[in-house]
Protein backbone atom coordinates (compact mmCIF):
# COMPACT_ATOMS: atom_id res chain seq x y z
CA UNK A 1 0.00 0.00 0.00
CA UNK A 2 2.71 2.57 1.13
CA UNK A 3 4.80 2.09 -1.93
CA UNK A 4 1.91 2.60 -3.98
CA UNK A 5 1.29 6.26 -3.00
CA UNK A 6 2.52 8.88 -5.43
CA UNK A 7 4.66 11.16 -3.50
CA UNK A 8 3.69 14.35 -6.20
CA UNK A 9 -0.69 13.55 -5.28
CA UNK A 10 0.07 13.18 -1.84
CA UNK A 11 1.95 16.77 -1.77
CA UNK A 12 -1.56 17.98 -3.88
CA UNK A 13 -3.74 16.71 -1.03
CA UNK A 14 -2.14 17.63 1.41
CA UNK A 15 -1.60 21.64 0.08
CA UNK A 16 -5.95 21.07 -0.75
CA UNK A 17 -6.48 19.76 2.94
CA UNK A 18 -4.99 22.54 4.40
CA UNK A 19 -6.43 25.19 1.99
CA UNK A 20 -10.00 23.31 2.77
CA UNK A 21 -9.27 23.79 6.54
CA UNK A 22 -8.43 27.46 6.16
CA UNK A 23 -5.34 27.02 7.65
CA UNK A 24 -2.97 30.19 7.67
CA UNK A 25 -0.38 30.61 4.61
CA UNK A 26 2.60 30.78 6.87
CA UNK A 27 1.73 27.49 8.25
CA UNK A 28 0.67 25.61 5.44
CA UNK A 29 3.84 26.32 3.91
CA UNK A 30 5.65 25.14 6.58
CA UNK A 31 3.25 21.76 7.02
CA UNK A 32 4.30 21.76 2.78
CA UNK A 33 8.11 22.18 3.40
CA UNK A 34 7.83 19.73 6.12
CA UNK A 35 6.45 17.28 4.56
CA UNK A 36 8.57 17.27 1.42
CA UNK A 37 11.89 16.91 3.39
CA UNK A 38 10.13 13.55 5.46
CA UNK A 39 8.96 12.13 1.78
CA UNK A 40 12.51 12.74 0.36
CA UNK A 41 13.96 11.13 3.07
CA UNK A 42 12.19 8.47 1.88
CA UNK A 43 14.73 5.66 3.24
CA UNK A 44 14.33 1.90 5.55
CA UNK A 45 16.18 -0.83 6.61
CA UNK A 46 16.13 -4.67 5.91
CA UNK A 47 18.76 -7.03 7.50
CA UNK A 48 21.10 -4.41 8.53
CA UNK A 49 21.16 -2.84 4.80
CA UNK A 50 20.08 0.45 4.36
CA UNK A 51 17.76 1.43 0.86
CA UNK A 52 16.57 4.46 -0.84
CA UNK A 53 13.01 4.35 -1.88
CA UNK A 54 12.64 6.63 -5.20
CA UNK A 55 8.64 6.23 -5.53
CA UNK A 56 6.04 5.59 -3.30
CA UNK A 57 6.68 5.91 0.93
CA UNK A 58 8.61 3.49 2.65
CA UNK A 59 7.06 1.17 5.40
CA UNK A 60 7.62 1.76 8.92
CA UNK A 61 8.07 5.66 9.14
CA UNK A 62 5.89 7.17 11.87
CA UNK A 63 4.89 10.08 9.60
CA UNK A 64 4.48 7.65 6.46
CA UNK A 65 1.34 5.80 8.15
CA UNK A 66 -0.18 9.33 8.82
CA UNK A 67 0.42 10.56 5.22
CA UNK A 68 -1.06 7.43 4.28
CA UNK A 69 -4.29 7.47 5.81
CA UNK A 70 -4.33 11.40 4.99
CA UNK A 71 -3.95 10.11 1.60
CA UNK A 72 -6.65 7.03 1.54
CA UNK A 73 -9.38 9.12 3.80
CA UNK A 74 -8.97 12.04 0.64
CA UNK A 75 -8.86 9.60 -1.51
CA UNK A 76 -12.04 7.77 -0.24
CA UNK A 77 -14.11 10.58 0.45
CA UNK A 78 -13.60 12.09 -3.51
CA UNK A 79 -12.96 9.44 -5.89
CA UNK A 80 -14.15 6.49 -4.17
CA UNK A 81 -17.39 8.17 -3.10
CA UNK A 82 -18.21 9.62 -7.03
CA UNK A 83 -17.49 5.68 -7.85
CA UNK A 84 -20.28 4.43 -5.51
CA UNK A 85 -22.49 6.96 -6.54
CA UNK A 86 -22.18 6.68 -10.32
CA UNK A 87 -22.33 3.02 -10.11
CA UNK A 88 -25.51 2.83 -7.55
CA UNK A 89 -23.17 1.03 -5.07
CA UNK A 90 -25.02 0.06 -2.06
CA UNK A 91 -22.54 -0.57 0.69
CA UNK A 92 -18.98 -0.10 0.65
CA UNK A 93 -17.28 -1.82 3.93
Amino acid sequence: MYTNITTEELITIIKTVCQNSNIEENLKQNIIKLSKTSIDQNYFQFLDKIYVQPEGLAMGAPTFSIFSELYFQFLENSTIYNILLNYDIKGYF
